[in-house]
């Protein structure tokens, strides 16, 4: 165990990933990361078709492919785990269309494509294993996502949610399926600190890279589970220390306690939001509302003088800046992403 080194959510995470079973997941968890998986690959499908982005991503990393590992999705192809890990991971987000946690986080970008290529890697892995890889790699994402709002700063300020947690998930969900130990789940977070970045301007300039940001992070989460499990000593404490995840990327602003308080027994994966449209998470209701609208009797597009929306002064400027991208989206990224 990790006697030596003093408590605290690195410490707490590195045991519980590492020990989590099957059996000890309530009936709820399990359900959810099953769905959680089915939907996920449902994008990676679709992103794989509709993407020109991933679809670039996807030949650079056949072109290079060697030992085949691992599947592909949506491209009747396999790879070395890692290649598999990032191709799956920027079909995932791709289109926008991937599970978020009820109270933020990329969940399904960040905990699933990482452990399923992984599970194929190892061989022999049974669903219950899969599962409850997901289901830590989620509860993890979440978590942190959560840790930081609950302080009253922005998850998704200066860099993308998505990429930066999903290093995390990512390393715990493939470091569960290779039965990682605590001490080597401790140096698979600290590995995946070592990697984590995820600056948000590419889609402050609209480009069209925003979609494969699941590329880096699940490839550099597969990345560290194997370095971890070769015995490379990178145990640290990732999240909470002086330069850890936190203080590195959110000027310290968390609440420590939304990481450890109920771990075992409460799960925020439960929450998990399945999107019913492809775009980002804030603009689902946008678009419910404009579908409310259109099945008013009689209603034609000529009816609309003008459109009024209310949206808090961050939402307006990440989702609606620069103007004439938003407006007249160049590639499928920007047009996911604008209000």
């Amino acid at each position: 165990m990790l006697s030596s080194k003093p408590p605290g959510p690195t410490r707490a995470w590195a045991e519980f990933a590492s020990t989590v079973s099957y059996d000890s997941l309530p009936v709820a968890v399990t359900a959810t990361a099953r769905v959680l998986i089915i939907d996920t690959i449902a994008t990676m499908m679709a992103g794989s078709g509709l993407s020109r982005a991933s679809g670039l991503v996807f030949r650079m990393a056949h072109a290079a492919s060697g030992a085949e590992e691992s599947s592909l999705i949506g491209y009747a192809s396999r790879a070395p785990v890692l290649s598999a890990a990032m191709v799956n991971g920027a079909t995932a987000d791709a289109l926008n269309f991937d599970a978020l946690g009820g109270g933020g986080g990329h969940l399904g970008v960040g905990a699933v494509p990482a452990p399923l290529a992984m599970a194929e890697r190892k061989g022999g892995v049974s669903g219950r294993q899969l599962l409850t890889a997901v289901a830590v790699g989620a509860e993890l994402v979440a978590r942190l996502y959560e840790a930081v709002s609950a302080a009253g700063g922005d998850p998704n300020g200066k860099f993308f949610d998505g990429q930066l947690l999903g290093y995390f998930g990512a390393a715990v969900g493939a470091g569960s399926v290779l039965g990682l130990t605590p001490e080597q789940m401790d140096s698979a977070l600290g590995f995946a600190l070592m990697q984590a970045t995820g600056t948000g301007q590419v889609s402050s300039e609209g480009k069209e890279a925003k979609g494969i940001i699941g590329t880096f992070s699940n490839h550099g989460g597969a990345l560290s589970a194997l370095l971890a499990a070769e015995g490379i000593d990178a145990a640290c404490l990732a999240l909470e220390g002086q330069r850890g995840l936190y203080q590195s990327f959110f000027d310290d602003t968390y609440d420590p306690s939304v990481l450890e308080a109920g771990l075992g027994t409460e799960f925020r994966i439960i929450d998990t939001r399945f999107k019913t449209w492809p775009t980002q998470g804030t603009m689902q209701p946008f678009v419910e509302a404009a579908v409310q609208i259109t099945k008013q009797d009689g209603f034609t597009a000529d009816d609309i003088e003008h459109v009024v929306m209310k949206a808090s002064p961050r939402l307006e400027r990440r989702w609606n800046e620069p103007i004439g991208e938003r407006r007249h989206p160049s590639n499928t990224s920007t047009a996911s992403n604008s209000l």
